[in-house]
């Protein structure tokens, strides 16, 4: 018998309880991170970025920095909006829960939702390009090089 073997023999408690404790260990540790780490919900800052992602890849770091900050101003009208989403959503949830589901005021709602969601796309957009069209034309040159530029 070599030496690891007769190690193993005389001490395997000892290993498997170190090896318990490192797994267990190991999964509190994920654990932990999952409950600190922030859970990111669908907000008005998530959405007021929404459309600079297309043009992060185009202008200057500065450029959308500025543009960014200029739709910092919207965030309490864009969480009122999207708060009402939320509410028209559980309404619409609720009605398609019912044992009979009145198709007509399912319809409604998705009218509603429609007009919200398009009005809340609306005011985001609006502020973007106001703010991009406040930027110098040099600045504002390379979105020519994007996709249908």
């Amino acid at each position: 018998m070599n030496g690891a073997a007769v190690f193993l023999k005389r001490r395997w408690p000892a290993v498997l309880l170190v090896a318990s404790l490192i797994l267990n260990g190991f999964l509190v540790g994920m654990l932990v991170v999952d409950y600190l780490k922030p859970h990111r919900g669908f907000s008005a800052d998530r959405f007021a970025r929404f459309e600079l992602r297309r043009l992060d890849d185009h202008l200057p770091r500065a450029a959308v920095d500025k543009i960014a900050a200029s739709l910092k101003p919207l965030e309490p009208q864009l969480d009122d909006r999207l708060q009402r989403l939320r509410v028209i959503r559980g309404e619409l949830m609720r009605l398609a829960a019912a044992p009979e589901p009145d198709r007509a005021a399912i319809d409604a709602k998705l009218v509603e939702l429609r007009a919200e969601t398009a009005a809340m796309q609306e005011t985001a957009q609006k502020a973007t390009y106001d703010a991009l069209l406040s930027l110098p034309a040099e600045d504002r040159a390379p979105l020519a090089e994007g996709p249908g530029g």
